[in-house]
């Protein structure tokens, strides 16, 4: 169903609609402490998802980049090693390169 509504809508709502998917992720994903891992692996899909689309539209915002550093941590803590990594290297590359800069 939602790959036929995504494909019905125009270019830029598609865009704005990830956007605000990717942020609602980031305000639902909490710092990864101990107590939080049940609310982090039941949200880890849908970080994995937003971080697919961050690629895919080419996010910068520091939201982006705070709600795949979270997920990396919580990946690390929980011995995820190369999980961890590719959410970190995601998200250093939108610090090393914030939106409006070359």
């Amino acid at each position: 169903m939602q790959a036929v509504l995504q494909d019905g809508m125009e270019s830029d709502v598609q865009k704005q609609w990830v956007e605000r998917s990717v942020l609602a992720v980031d305000a639902a994903f909490p710092f990864p402490d101990y107590s939080n891992w049940p609310d982090c692996e039941r949200l880890l899909a849908h970080a994995q998802v937003a971080s697919a689309l961050i690629a895919r539209y080419e996010m910068r915002s520091l939201e982006c980049a705070g709600m795949l550093s979270r997920a990396a941590l919580y990946l690390k803590q929980r011995a995820k090693y190369a999980e961890s990594e590719v959410f970190q290297r995601q998200a250093l590359q939108i610090y090393e390169k914030p939106a409006g800069r070359r």
